[in-house]
């Protein structure tokens, strides 16, 4: 039986981190929720929908 790996190693968590600063970075560069992003950590449905009425409201967008 051979051992295996679990997890992420260093690296992969590293790039993982960085690609996170990004969606901020470019959320907060365009006025952007997160979630609509694709970052959907802290996401819950009461918060997504509130979010895009207040952006679609915001942006003129019926």
């Amino acid at each position: 039986m051979d051992a295996k790996r679990l997890g992420f190693s260093h690296r992969d968590m590293e790039f993982s981190k960085a690609l996170e600063w990004s969606i901020e970075e470019v959320s907060r560069a365009f006025g952007v929720p997160t979630v609509f992003l694709g970052e959907l950590e802290n996401a819950t449905l009461s918060n997504v929908s509130t979010f895009r009425a207040v952006f679609l409201e915001e942006h003129d967008c019926s």
